[in-house]
């Protein structure tokens, strides 16, 4: 079995894991739960528009302050949002079964340095998925391509 191979199957592997199916579930939720996603806008807006008067050569340093705090307390609402706790603790099982099942990788038997990177890659990929709204342009033009692999990797079994 090639590299490539081993790698589909350990990506089927993780999307059959009862951590990836409840952190799929939880995603659905936040992306569903109407009150969150005004949140993110909202925080994405408040970003964008402390980072255009952090580039500007004439800052308004009260400006700045207001933006800066109202970041803040979006972040603290999105963080205290309920869906968003049951996401940030899904992610959090499924990174540490991913981490799990990365150091096993590089200790097991027979590994060799193009495996350890591909499936590296793979678990970046995963990781990339799961990003939120904390890099939310990265992930959009991410989970389209994640999807299709994943799909891809499927149609093949």
């Amino acid at each position: 079995m090639d590299v490539i191979a081993m790698a589909r199957q350990l990506g089927k592997a993780l999307q059959q894991d009862e951590g990836y199916l409840r952190l799929m579930v939880a995603q659905q939720q936040n992306d569903a739960d109407e009150t969150l996603q005004t949140l993110i806008g909202k925080f994405n807006l408040a970003r964008i528009n402390l980072n255009t008067e952090l580039n500007k050569t004439d800052k308004d340093q009260a400006r700045v302050t207001a933006l800066n705090e109202e970041v803040r307390a979006v972040y603290g609402q999105i963080m205290d949002n309920e869906n968003m706790a049951a996401y940030n603790k899904a992610k959090t099982e499924f990174d540490d079964t991913v981490d799990s099942a990365r150091k096993h990788q590089r200790r097991g038997p027979g590994s060799d340095r193009e495996a350890v990177r591909l499936l590296g890659k793979l678990f970046v990929v995963f990781r990339l998925q799961l990003i939120r709204f904390k890099d939310y342009e990265t992930a959009g033009s991410v989970l389209p391509a994640v999807k299709m692999s994943l799909e891809v990797a499927q149609d093949e079994d």
